[in-house]
């Protein structure tokens, strides 16, 4: 069954000395309506298809994010934008490759280096926004 959705990825100009950046766009590719999740929760895979980060939301206040789900109109899209440490881990063992991220259930290539501060942090630093619509033209 093909899917409903397609992702895409762009930077998005927040790259730094030792973090990046990335836009996730979901788009409905399908002729009807669809249902995606009120909040982005990301995983990432290595090159083998293993997830080795996973379920990774927005945090608000220090909660994850709890919004309803979105109805997406056929063409439409969302975006939400994700922000991680690549460099400056005081230990190797804290960082993980990564070769696919993971929205909504739909893949895309995102090669590169995710990792914590140290390798006692039990989460990589990554920063996952709220979805976002577009403007509209």
């Amino acid at each position: 069954m093909p899917s409903l959705l397609s992702l895409s990825l762009k930077p998005s100009g927040d790259q730094g000395m030792m973090h990046d950046a990335t836009v996730l766009n979901l788009k409905n590719t399908s002729a009807g309506l669809c249902w995606i999740p009120g909040s982005p929760r990301v995983s990432f895979s290595d090159a083998r298809g293993k997830t080795v980060i996973e379920d990774v939301a927005p945090q608000r206040n220090g909660s994850p994010d709890r919004a309803v789900p979105y109805l997406l109109y056929p063409g439409k899209s969302v975006r939400a934008e994700i922000r991680w440490l690549h460099e400056g881990a005081t230990d190797p063992k804290a960082c993980t490759a990564v070769a696919y991220v993971t929205l909504a259930g739909v893949s895309a290539v995102l090669v590169g280096t995710i990792c914590r501060a140290d390798a006692a942090g039990a989460n990589p630093d990554i920063v996952v926004s709220p979805y976002r619509f577009p403007y509209r033209s």
